[in-house]
């Protein structure tokens, strides 16, 4: 870990409110903002894929790019976020690999990325099949016991005829 990144989770978890300024991170690569390296780092080295679609704002944001490329006012309009808060959250789905940008002249256009989706479509279906198999089992028990109930009470196994309380 490097020690802006370092210097990031600490602030990130409260640890550092009050401890003075952001400490300064160096650009990860040449020409690169250090604004942009921050959020960067932070992704890669603290967020995984369910950290980044658990905050509700980017999921209106990826329900948004769903219906193909937009400009950045575009999601603004359709999500009724504001327009600083839709850039930071889409650079975040950026470093997470969520979305893809294309530059159009003085415009950028965002979609998304369909590879993570299908990443964690494929990780889930493990857990599908293992859940449906438990389920089933499961299902088959609770019939058994409901075919059980069901049988009067003179004719179940053990109980003979006349002892019928």
């Amino acid at each position: 870990m490097t020690r802006a990144a370092s210097h990031l989770n600490r602030y990130d978890m409260n640890q550092g409110a009050g401890s003075g300024p952001r400490p300064a991170a160096s650009p990860v690569r040449r020409g690169v903002s250090i604004e942009y390296s921050n959020v960067y780092m932070y992704c890669h080295a603290y967020m995984n894929a369910f950290q980044v679609l658990a905050d509700p704002t980017r999921r209106q944001i990826i329900e948004t790019l769903r219906h193909g490329e937009h400009r950045v006012n575009d999601i603004v309009d359709a999500t009724d976020i504001h327009q600083s808060g839709v850039s930071r959250h889409l650079r975040l789905l950026l470093a997470a690999g969520f979305v893809q940008v294309r530059p159009d002249g003085q415009r950028r256009l965002y979609s998304l990325r369909a590879a993570p989706f299908r990443e964690l479509g494929s990780w889930v279906a493990g857990y599908q099949q293992l859940w449906d198999a438990r389920l089933t089992r499961f299902a088959e028990a609770l019939e058994k016991k409901k075919t059980a109930d069901t049988v009067p009470r003179n004719l179940r196994k053990g109980v003979k005829h006349g002892d019928d309380r």
